[in-house]
């Protein structure tokens, strides 16, 4: 999507009939808003049955024709704007809309197409229903929507869909023909994937952070639970060779050390539990389309911990019980 600025607008029309002529170039449409961001609200809608005392927001973006088609979205039911139906271009306050699934549910009804519609200034039949999708970032739920033909002066971005296959040729090839249209502007142009992924890069530099910091965490809970277990061993030690020396099986050893470190571990579970499944939740509050919190996933992590404290613990205590007793003892 393109920027049209100034002169620009001047200029869509034979920008889009020579883009067009490439065969690279599937579809050329305009709007008022760039593609992943309709952000503006407006009240003041109206139609058959709705109850006066209702208020809502719906979002609202003004488009040049083939915009289904360039941005790929599914129509539910009725038809898109097409320059074989007169009445879909605007004159003074009469007009046709197109909304998507979340205004007509917002409406009461399973088909809104030939409902009369007032917004945004205009006022006429809703010709089609499209499939909801995403034009705001996935944090939000999507919102009710509703689109209507406008005059150049409105538009602000330019859409070009290129067909699958060598993007980086046909990029060339489009700028050329920018060049040739309106050589006094740069074609500066930006890609919706592209622009969809820095929504969420904030996103993925947290959780590449997390899994540092997870990873640097665990290790050093590690390595404290190595020297501590290391510790009470060696302070232990005499009272290992007592018990070998009476005929105590190794197990119950082992048992002896780990009892309480784990102890420990599951006071920790009980009380980090609660409090990561709560922030966890609030957290995910502010995802318009979130997962779900299960509770494996804790005890998961709660078993793990035990595993890892068990696998520290056992290497020290192992070596205590390997130790002959006569060596342990032969100073007493």
């Amino acid at each position: 999507y393109i920027g049209l600025q100034g002169e620009l607008k001047n200029q869509y029309a034979a920008l889009k009939q020579e883009l067009l002529k490439d065969p690279a170039v599937k579809a050329v449409t305009a709007s008022t808003h760039p593609p992943h961001m309709i952000g503006s609200n407006s009240g003041n809608i109206h139609w058959p049955g709705k109850d006066p005392k209702m208020e809502t927001l719906v979002s609202e973006s003004g488009i040049d024709f083939d915009y289904i088609e360039a941005m790929g979205i599914t129509m539910k039911s009725g038809r898109e704007f097409s320059k074989d139906f007169p009445g879909d271009v605007p004159h003074d306050t009469i007009g046709s809309f197109m909304i998507n699934e979340a205004l007509e549910r917002l409406m009461g009804t399973d088909n809104a197409v030939g409902t009369q519609l007032s917004f945004a200034g205009y006022t006429g039949p809703i010709v089609g229903v499209m499939k909801d999708y995403h034009y705001q970032s996935m944090r939000n739920v999507i919102e009710p929507l509703a689109l209507f033909l406008t005059p150049k002066e409105w538009w602000g971005f330019m859409y070009i869909r290129i067909n699958p296959g060598n993007t980086q040729e046909s990029t060339k090839e489009i700028e050329k023909t920018w060049a040739r249209v309106v050589p006094g502007y740069p074609f500066d142009y930006h890609f919706v994937d592209e622009e969809f992924d820095r929504m969420y890069r904030s996103e993925e530099r947290m959780g590449s952070l997390m899994n540092y910091f997870a990873v640097l965490a665990v290790l050093i809970a590690c390595i404290g639970l190595f020297g501590l277990a290391t510790y009470t061993v060696e302070q232990k030690t005499r009272e290992v060779g007592i018990r070998k020396a009476m005929g105590a099986p190794v197990p119950s050893i082992l048992l002896l050390f780990s009892r309480e470190f784990l102890l420990l571990l599951a006071v920790a579970a009980v009380i980090s539990i609660p409090i990561a499944w709560y922030l966890l939740s609030r957290w995910l509050l502010s995802y318009g389309y979130r997962i779900s919190l299960h509770l494996w996933i804790f005890i998961a992590a709660a078993l793990i911990a035990f595993l890892v404290a068990i696998l520290a613990i056992s290497w020290q205590a192992l070596r205590a019980v390997r130790t002959n007793p006569a060596e342990t003892l032969k100073y007493e």
